[in-house]
């Protein structure tokens, strides 16, 4: 079961290792990139920045951000339809919700049986990604 990583949205995908992963969850860059969202956030919270200027800002420093393929790794290096391999893996991404942690926290203990492998908090701070095994939830829907 691989899956795929690149610098950014526009790099080359290759087979994301375990090093790799760890290495992209420690960059500095995306430490730096998140901690600029989140105090963007905080200035809309606090009325010195408009929604639409955050939408704006954050979707310029996602950019920057390395990527992960988690439904796919690709032939080729290019993220296009035809060259992609499947991993097994899919995504359940909730967005714009107040406290994804405490969400994780209310489902965290069914993580197995839903074949949840990762979960993380989206860069804006507003979502939580969880990453399942698909086989999981669609042997749940033939019983």
């Amino acid at each position: 079961m691989s899956f795929g990583i690149a610098n950014n949205i526009k790099g080359k995908v290759r087979v994301c290792t375990p090093e790799l992963f760890h290495e992209a969850i420690d960059s500095q860059v995306v430490a730096e990139v998140c901690a600029q969202i989140k105090d963007a956030l905080e200035a809309v919270r606090r009325g010195e920045m408009s929604p639409e200027d955050f939408e704006t800002l954050k979707g310029n420093l996602k950019k920057a951000l390395i990527i992960f393929t988690f439904h796919a790794t690709f032939k080729n290096e290019r993220r296009k339809n035809e060259d992609a391999i499947p991993s097994g893996l899919s995504i359940y991404d909730l967005d714009h919700i107040e406290n994804p942690r405490a969400k994780w926290d209310s489902i965290k203990d069914r993580a197995a049986e839903l074949g949840i492998v990762l979960a993380h908090i989206s860069p804006s701070l507003e979502g939580l990604r969880l990453v399942f095994r698909w086989a999981v939830i669609f042997n749940m829907q033939m019983r």
